[in-house]
């Protein structure tokens, strides 16, 4: 997703007003009020930046990857098969990437996004479009309302839901994480990694 200074102008107090209201707030779904939040006890936290990575065909390119990325490629190989055969099952627009591993996470773990330079970003997440999503599940893992901003040197946390009565972010499984990183120069350069919630 790509912004111009223009529109990130005109954007980012809302999006900062958004992240303060939905930080004091109880995360909730957007249309479906009566849906209950269960709580899965864990204590298991992937840490997420957002930074620069070698690009596939050569330079540098702005990429959001856990931190321990042999853990992550560990946790996806486990879970490659199950990945596999839901995203046949939900008739794909196109074969899933293989430049980058989704980031992996289950239901109940915390993601702790951080920008490894120190700069502001903002994050967000939705079901992924390459697939039929999956009906009544969440639009995030996390219950966000939008967008969520991290201004410079800070992080943002999220516990991945789980819905008591309904399918939770383990039946959309497939999800797309989308957002920026603001430059020292005032630029914004978008990012938008795949995620899956298996397990």
């Amino acid at each position: 997703m790509k912004y111009s200074r223009r529109e990130m102008g005109l954007l980012l107090p809302a999006l900062a007003a958004t992240a303060t209201a939905s930080a004091q707030a109880p995360q909730a779904i957007p249309g479906a009020p009566r849906t209950r939040i269960a709580k899965l006890a864990t204590n298991s936290t992937i840490e997420v930046e957002i930074k620069e990575v070698p690009a596939e065909g050569g330079g540098w390119e702005w990429a959001i990857e856990p931190k321990d990325a042999a853990a992550n490629e560990a946790r996806f190989r486990e879970l490659e098969a199950e990945f596999r055969k839901k995203w046949e099952e939900r008739n794909p627009k196109e074969p899933p990437s293989d430049h980058h591993f989704p980031i992996v996470f289950k239901q109940g773990e915390t993601l702790a996004f951080t920008c490894a330079d120190g700069l502001a970003f903002g994050i967000g997440a939705k079901k992924n479009p390459d697939v039929d999503e999956f009906p009544g599940a969440p639009d995030n893992p996390f219950g966000w309302p939008g967008l969520q901003i991290g201004t410079e040197g800070s992080s943002v946390s999220a516990v991945v839901i789980t819905i008591a009565n309904g399918p939770g972010p383990k039946e959309q499984a497939f999800y797309k994480f989308h957002g920026w990183v603001r430059l020292a120069d005032g630029t914004y350069k978008p990012v938008d990694p795949d995620g899956y919630c298996g397990g």
